[in-house]
């Protein structure tokens, strides 16, 4: 039960992420007018911004990158699970900084 709940919840954060990138694509496409065809595009520049959208995905991409890099086995095998966990939330850190600059 317990592994169906997790599978459910990833597969559903997967699921609204790409719906949300792909608002993001259509609105950055379609622009301010899209308002005028749907109600879901009728905030237009109004609401979040797409540039802070594709900020959050790029944030998120490198993220997930960053674990995928020192927190498998992968492509880094010979350092030690603790300094391995430590670069990972140093560089994570560091780019939520600069993300945030």
């Amino acid at each position: 039960m317990n592994k169906r709940l997790v599978s459910f919840i990833k597969d559903f954060l997967e699921l609204s992420a790409s719906i949300v990138l792909i608002f993001t694509i259509l609105t950055a496409v379609l622009g301010e007018n899209a308002g005028e065809v749907s109600s879901l595009f009728r905030l237009g520049s109004a609401g979040i911004a797409v540039e802070s959208l594709i900020q959050l995905f790029v944030l998120a991409f490198t993220i997930r990158l960053l674990n995928f890099i020192f927190l498998t086995d992968v492509i880094i095998k010979s350092l030690s699970a603790l300094v391995c966990y430590i670069l990972c939330f140093g560089l994570i850190t560091l780019f939520l900084l600069i993300f945030a600059f």
